[in-house]
């Protein structure tokens, strides 16, 4: 006779799909939901999420997008880090138009009445995760002009940009040789007190030796000294 194999619980489950997300091991993921379907076990949330996970880091984006209409079709909610880690999926992707179709789900619906009942789950919010990535995943696809939209966006919602989204906008400009609008970022980052790194001047300078701005490229080093010198003294 053939053994059969013992039993699982549903944390059990998780905690083996947890692993696999981790690791990237997709195929075995998607062997563990099966099994846990045939076992009579209802996926999670964080069933759905590490899978997606597993998917993601697999390079796997399309089986990914797959498996999230499957989730939504269960009526299970995904929250932004299951929306971000399939927006990440489409970037390294490069596929910057599913990635927005991703982010625009997550997006405030202008058009919902006021009078209508709140949704019975928590509504997944973009966040500065959510538009960073996002914007990667155009500038990667020489979409730097949409890039720089999504951005327009983020601050109409009072999304606080951090040093990657600053960093992603400023190769978008410096795809597009806008030397005056990088500037003006650098400007903000020192005036809002967010951190700069070695990515942040290395593409201001890029950007302004195009130009041949060197007055900007000053300032740049300068910045960059003071910046250096005050981490020395923590």
């Amino acid at each position: 006779t053939v053994p059969v194999p013992p039993s699982k619980t549903l944390s059990q489950y998780n905690l083996e799909m947890s692993h696999y997300g981790k690791h990237g091991n997709w195929t075995k993921a998607l062997v563990s939901i099966r099994s846990m379907r045939a076992q009579g076990i209802r996926p999670t949330r964080t069933t759905y999420t590490q899978l997606i996970t597993a998917l993601a880091k697999g390079g796997q984006s399309r089986k990914a997008t797959q498996i999230f209409s499957t989730m939504q079709s269960e009526a299970i909610a995904a929250d932004t880090v299951t929306y971000n880690i399939l927006i990440n999926s489409h970037a390294h992707s490069i596929d910057w138009a599913n990635a927005l179709s991703i982010l625009r789900k997550m997006m405030p619906n202008s058009a919902q009445q006021p009078e209508q009942p709140p949704p019975l789950t928590p509504r997944a919010e973009a966040d500065v995760i959510s538009f960073t990535t996002a914007m990667s995943a155009c500038v990667r696809a020489n979409r730097s002009m949409r890039a720089m939209r999504l951005h327009a966006s983020m601050q109409r919602m009072h999304i606080a940009a951090n040093t990657h989204t600053y960093n992603v906008l400023l190769l978008a400009l410096r795809k597009l040789g806008m030397w005056s609008k990088a500037y003006e970022e650098f400007q903000k980052m020192r005036h809002s007190r967010v951190d700069r790194d070695m990515v942040t001047y290395v593409r201001l300078g890029e950007t302004f030796e195009n130009g041949r701005q060197w007055s900007h490229a000053l300032d740049m080093l300068s910045d960059m000294y003071e910046s250096w010198y005050r981490g020395s003294k923590r």
